[in-house]
């Protein structure tokens, strides 16, 4: 039997075993002891766009809401998304068509808008957070 390594399959496998790998990782705890990656954040002390999304779709996986909005207010559109794509992805192993790719050239364009969208609003709510948190006076 041939096997067939093209990007419609590997695309789907690296989805779903990433997904796995993180999942496994958020719920063991070890990513709420990962220290801070950002260099905007860990030279300059200010959140960058994404910066609390590990930790807000950590607390996702726990089933913790509350906690993961006040991470990131983008945390459970994201996660959403990502539940969503890796469920087409199993569903593109299972009938071994190629579906997100299809869905990316139909609506990619307004995806990226509207995820750069949420993305800077809650970026835009951390800066005034933390705006608040390191007001002198």
């Amino acid at each position: 039997m041939k096997h067939d390594y093209s990007m419609k399959h590997l695309r789907p496998w690296s989805i779903v075993i990433g997904t796995l790998f993180f999942v496994a990782a958020a719920l063991s705890g070890v990513l709420t002891k990962v220290p801070v990656f950002c260099p905007l954040h860990r030279f300059t002390g200010i959140p960058c766009a994404s910066c609390g999304l590990t930790r807000a779709i950590t607390a996702l996986c726990h089933g913790d809401v509350i906690t993961a909005v006040h991470y990131h207010l983008a945390a459970p559109m994201v996660f959403l998304v990502w539940i969503g794509i890796v469920l087409i992805s199993f569903f593109e192993l299972w009938t071994d068509r190629d579906i997100l790719g299809s869905l990316w050239l139909r609506w990619g364009k307004v995806a990226t808008w509207l995820g750069l969208i949420i993305i800077l609003t809650g970026w835009g709510i951390n800066l005034i957070e933390w705006a608040k948190q390191n007001a002198v006076g």
